[in-house]
């Protein structure tokens, strides 16, 4: 017998040969006993690592994704942080002010992403689409080798196609920001509940918002929502709100969706 090829035993290490040596048809009985049950936990383990094997994750923007049932990591990107330079105007609806004051920033500290952002977002706020597109599209070449700089660009540039009626550009740009993460972070389940309903996909968008309650309990409450919506624009908060109305008047609110 060749020593480099191991013998097979039978299933689960016990052949039914090699049981005939231990003594009493009892003992023998009991192994087979044992043996049986051994197997049948044995198959039931491989059965669910299998099935847990071939879950794929959606495909973020998909419109038949099944967003998976959490989202909790955290993402320091995804942050809309006032300019902490040059006096920002804080006066409602001054965006040709605040445009100033980004472009006097941008003249003093040179080509940050993170100006070209802020001024891209406005830029898209007045209208005007190519500038605007160039400055995102200048903020993500200087920031591809900064994962966080670049995940917020792309997070922004989501936001600012969202606000302009993009919603399949918006989509695929917080796609790419989650793909950038590389995880499952906290503001992917209602950040694209919007673009989804405003697409008319609204059944993706309430199971979407049901699975930001699975992550968050406080979305699932009016005061919750007002309390996470209250610096939002109308526009992003009167969607929310649509949608979470619906998301409590459907059959399924305290369902989402499996993954």
């Amino acid at each position: 017998m060749d020593a480099r090829v191991p013998q097979r035993a039978g299933v689960c290490g016990l052949s039914p040969m090699g049981m005939a040596s231990f003594g009493s048809p009892k003992v023998r009985h009991a192994l087979m006993t044992f043996r049986t049950t051994l197997c049948a936990l044995l198959l039931v383990f491989l059965g669910c690592g299998i099935a847990a094997a071939t879950v794929l994750p959606p495909a973020a923007g998909s419109p038949e994704a099944s967003p998976p049932a959490l989202y909790t990591d955290r993402d320091v990107a995804a942050r809309a942080a006032p300019l902490p330079i040059l006096g920002e105007s804080t006066r409602s609806g001054a965006r040709r002010d605040r445009l100033r004051t980004i472009e006097r920033a941008l003249g003093h500290f040179g080509e940050q992403p993170f100006l070209l952002t802020e001024r891209g977002y406005v830029r898209h706020q007045l209208g005007q689409r190519d500038a605007a597109e160039a400055d995102f599209a200048r903020a993500k070449v200087l920031s591809a080798n900064d994962a966080v700089q670049s995940r917020r660009v792309h997070w922004s540039h989501g936001w600012a196609m969202f606000d302009a009626g993009h919603y399949p550009a918006a989509l695929e740009a917080w796609a790419e920001a989650e793909r950038l993460h590389g995880g499952r972070p906290f503001w992917v389940p209602y950040t694209r509940m919007l673009a989804e309903w405003q697409l008319g996909r609204r059944d993706l968008a309430m199971a979407l918002y049901a699975t930001a309650v699975n992550g968050d309990a406080s979305w699932g409450a009016e005061r919750g929502l007002a309390a996470k919506t209250a610096n939002w624009p109308k526009s992003q908060s009167d969607v929310a709100a649509a949608i979470h109305h619906a998301w409590r008047e459907s059959a399924q609110a305290p369902a989402t969706l499996s993954p």
